[in-house]
Order: structure tokens, then C-alpha cells, then sequence
């Protein structure tokens, strides 16, 4: 079946009695009769109540809504070697939204493992944001801009799960009002599912492996690609009105990860983080930049000065899905990388440290339990200026 859409266009044919060329503006589709919205609804507000919503001007700040389906199509201009939008940075957020409110549409909550979702609803999610964005042909590799934008949808999709748990199932409230596209007999699978032992045991597994994060970001699920623009700016700001800079002579990869851990509100007795570790860090890596400078702290990737290890398949300060492997975008971090030369190198100095001690715990176990004549003497000599045994005629303590 065809798609449908209208064009909007700019004029000034108001203005100007000749005609003139007209300049579409965007892409948008109509909504189709009959076409269901979501994988269901709960009660059905009134009409007044639905009119009232329509005619207001906006919400106070904290009530923006929930996120829609946009009608419009967005232009990426440029994509990530994961698949990710990048260009122009505006369509980033946009991408994540959107990706949210599809999956909301298309898949239900009661899917506790988004990879036994069926690949026909993973499709539907992937079709409806092909219908919604418009990617670049010669950048464009479906695989793995599909396997980005389902990875964006399954974090939505857990992250609603979690919320509607945490502040629903947990607190004995139902989602209809804020939430109008769940069904009550979906609502009634999921509280059963997540009121099970099992449901409780894995959720306090996971709430236990969150709290070993003891340096969270504040990036949201659009992670450093939205932000480093706004990041760049602040800084020529910073300078070009004089102010001191903190992170002088820090790479951009580092001043990265402690912008991320900004929060937008601090809390009450706080002055630039709200946890307290952040501040800690931020001391070292300061104090490692310092030592660095004078020769004094060669940096490695396994044992940084955040006080404890990069994880083998992350970049911390770059993105939660680069590789270390590809170490051309921070280039002032490329002696760090721990190569497996470098890992081979520690393994022989390790076994080597290893057998230098075991020798030496040997040479003295048998220079303490020999029982040869050239050792007795010296062994007793050693133990008498010790103190450990007395002269000969003198009785011991």
C-alpha cells in the first residue's frame, strides 16, 4: 500500500502579485483513518477534556507531555560508524525520542527481554523510523543503522519498564491517565509478571550492579554526540571572557567525562557534582595531569587515575559503544592503549616478579631448616645478634 504525504511550502505570494517558486519545507504524512495507535488504550478521555488539552499554548516547565510520533520526516545529514545520527546535531535528540515514542506504539510492556521480542514487531519499529527519518544514501548501511535505532528502542522500552514499575507497580497506581496507549489487561499481565520472585530477584541483581557505578553521567540516552557542540561552545566562551579553566591542559576525552556528570539541578550543600566521588576524581585527574607534564605518570588504559579499570569493550569520556580499538579520534590517548604486546609484556613480568619472590621465600625456608654444618653456624650467629637466642652459658628468657 502507497504511503501518502503533503508538502508544506513557503511563499510570498502575499507580499508579491507575480508568482513565484515555492520551497517545500518538510515532509508530512497524514494520520490514517483506522490506523491503530499503539498496541492499545486506556479509558477514553472526554471530548472536553481532549479539547481542552488540544487549545492549550503549552505545559509548565516539568509537564512536556509524553513523546508523539512526529508526522514529519527529519534529514540526517551525517551517520556515526555505529549508525548513529550526527548530523545536524538538532536531529539527535529528535532520533532518540522518536525511537521511544515508536517502540511505545509497537511493542508491548509485557515483553520482559527485548532480544525474544518477535522479529516482526522489531521490524515494524525499524520500518517506522525509516518512515521517519531520511538517512543519507551514501553513508546509508541498513544493518547497521537498523541495529542502532532497535538498540535506541530497546533501552526506551526497558526504561519504561522500569518507571511504570518504580512509580506504578511498586506504589499500587495504574497508567491510564499518563500513559493511555496500555491497555488494562496488558496493565494486569505486567503488574503479574513483575510481582513474581523471580521478577523482584532480577531487578534487586541489577539495582545491585547499578550502584557499582560510582561515577554516573547525566547524558540522558542520547550519550556524548548531543552534547559535545554545546560542551565546545561554553569552553570559547569561557575563554574569550576570560574566565580560568579548569581542565587546561586536559585532553578532550577527559573534560568530556566530567561535563557529562554535570546534573542540571544540584542538590542543597553542593557546588559542582552531587556525588561527592566525582569531585574526588576530578582531583586526580587534575593531579595526574600535573604529574604527567613533569614526567612523573605515563597513563594506561587498565589502571587510569579514576581508581579502577576501563572496561575492555567501552571508552569512558568517548561513547558507551566505541571500541578501543579504534583509537583515531583521541589520538593523544593512543600510548595508553593497552595493546596485546603490552598484555603479553605484563604477563612475563608478572611470572617473572612471581618467581623472583618464590626463590627468595626458598633461599630462607632452608636457611632457617638446613641441617648443613656451613649453615648452622651462621644461622645461629644471625639468630643471637636477633636476640632471638641467648649466648652459650646463658640460660633464655
Amino acid at each position: 500500500m502507497s504511503t501518502s504525504f503533503s508538502l508544506k511550502y513557503e511563499t510570498n505570494a502575499s507580499s508579491c502579485p507575480r508568482q513565484v517558486p515555492v520551497v517545500p519545507m518538510c515532509l508530512e504524512y497524514p494520520d490514517e483513518a483506522g490506523e491503530p495507535k499503539g498496541y492499545g488504550s486506556g479509558p477514553t478521555p472526554s471530548t472536553s477534556a481532549t479539547t481542552a488539552v488540544t487549545q492549550s499554548s503549552g505545559k509548565k516547565r516539568g509537564q512536556h507531555g509524553r513523546h508523539k510520533v512526529h508526522s514529519k520526516v527529519h534529514a540526517i545529514h551525517k551517520i556515526g560508524p555505529h549508525g548513529e545520527p550526527l548530523e545536524p546535531t538538532s536531529v539527535i535528540d529528535v532520533f532518540s525520542n522518536q525511537c521511544a515514542a515508536i517502540v511505545k506504539e509497537h511493542v508491548p510492556i509485557t515483553y520482559p527481554d527485548w532480544r525474544k521480542i518477535p522479529a516482526d514487531l522489531k521490524g515494524a519499529v525499524w520500518g517506522e523510523v525509516k518512515r521517519r527519518f531520511e538517512y543519507p544514501e551514501d553513508q546509508f548501511d541498513e544493518d547497521v543503522c537498523r541495529c542502532h535505532a532497535l538498540f535506541i528502542a530497546g533501552k526506551a522500552l526497558r526504561n519504561l519498564r522500569s518507571h511504570l514499575n518504580k512509580h506504578y507497580v511498586k506504589e499500587g497506581k495504574t497508567p491510564y491517565k499518563d500513559y493511555n496507549f496500555i491497555k488494562r489487561h496488558v496493565w494486569e499481565e505486567f503488574v503479574e509478571k513483575m510481582s513474581t520472585e523471580e521478577s523482584k530477584s532480577k531487578i534487586q541483581h541489577f539495582f545491585e550492579l547499578a550502584k557499582r557505578n560510582a561515577l554516573p553521567h547525566h547524558l540522558g540516552m542520547t550519550g556524548y554526540a548531543a552534547k559535545r557542540k554545546k560542551w565546545r561552545e561554553e569552553e570559547r566562551e569561557a575563554a574569550a571572557a576570560g574566565q580560568e579553566n579548569p581542565f587546561e591542559g586536559i585532553n578532550e576525552r577527559g573534560r568530556d567525562f566530567f561535563h557529562a556528570r554535570r546534573p542540571k539541578k544540584l542538590k542543597e550543600g553542593r557546588t559542582k557534582y552531587n556525588e561527592p566521588q566525582i569531585e574526588e576524581a576530578e582531583k586526580a585527574l587534575l593531579a595526574a595531569n600535573v604529574a604527567k607534564e613533569r614526567g612523573m605518570f605515563e597513563p594506561s588504559r587498565q589502571h587510569d587515575i579514576l581508581g579502577n579499570p576501563e572496561h575492555r569493550g567501552r571508552v569512558r569520556g568517548v561513547s558507551s559503544r566505541h571500541s578501543w580499538k579504534k583509537v583515531d579520534s583521541w589520538q593523544s590517548d593512543a600510548t595508553s592503549y593497552h595493546t596485546r604486546q603490552r598484555y603479553k609484556e605484563g604477563l612475563i613480568k608478572k611470572g617473572r616478579d612471581e618467581a623472583v619472590k618464590e626463590i627468595v621465600m626458598g633461599t630462607i625456608q632452608e636457611a632457617f631448616t638446613s641441617t648443613d654444618p656451613n649453615m648452622v653456624e651462621p644461622r645461629r650467629q644471625m639468630l643471637l645478634q636477633a636476640g632471638v637466642v641467648p649466648p652459650q652459658g646463658q640460660a633464655a628468657v
